[in-house]
Parts: C-alpha cells; structure tokens; sequence
C-alpha cells in the first residue's frame, strides 16, 4: 500500500517532493511525507484495519506526535489517515467534529489493498 501511495503522490507532486519513512522531529518514522511549494507538509500514516474507525484510532495519536511535539514537527499542511476501506458516515462525522473543535487539518484516504 504504501508503494502505490508513494507512486500516486510521487505522480502529483514530483518525486523530489515525496518520501517514505522519513524521520519526524522525534526520530520517529512517518509512513510517507510530502514537500510543498510552500515550505508545508502532509504527513500520511497507512493503516491497513479494514475497520476505518480502527485506521483512525491508530493513526491519529501517530500524526499529532509527529506533527506537533515539542520542537520536532514541520509545518503541517494535512494529516493523513490512509485505510483499505472507504469510511461509513460515522467516521466521516468524527473527522469532521475534529476539524471543527480543534481545527485539526486531518482527512482520510482510502487505498485499496493490493493483490
């Protein structure tokens, strides 16, 4: 999955622009990151739970560490949840409720498995 995430990114944005498991501020691996034009970055985090509330509850705490821990994160663009499976209108209702208190930039994205 992240494979084919990598080359679909890689297609959009350039392949000097996209990485997989790049080292956040912490040391820590982030699935795959995109560079923009503007100094910002998505970071993406691929979870392969075929539950999407369960790619979620994964990714999140992931995402945020990487992204806002103290003096390690860049300047975050998006946060990405990827998953296997297209969310159900409650997962699209919690992301949306996350976007709204906290003004959190997080999506998901649905990536089919592979084979």
């Amino acid at each position: 999955m992240q494979l084919t995430l990598y080359d679909q990114l890689a297609s959009r944005h350039g392949e000097e622009c996209v990485g997989t498991e790049i080292l956040s501020g912490n040391g820590l691996p982030i699935d795959v990151v995109v560079k923009h034009e503007d100094e910002t970055y998505s970071l993406y985090e691929i979870k392969t739970s075929h539950d999407p509330r369960i790619c979620i509850r994964e990714a999140i705490g992931q995402l945020l560490e990487y992204a806002y821990w103290p003096g390690g994160g860049p300047v975050v663009k998006h946060l990405v949840i990827v998953g296997p499976n297209p969310m159900d209108d409650e997962a699209e209702e919690y992301l949306t409720e996350l976007k709204g208190r906290f003004g959190l930039p997080i999506r998901y994205d649905h990536h089919p498995l592979p084979g």
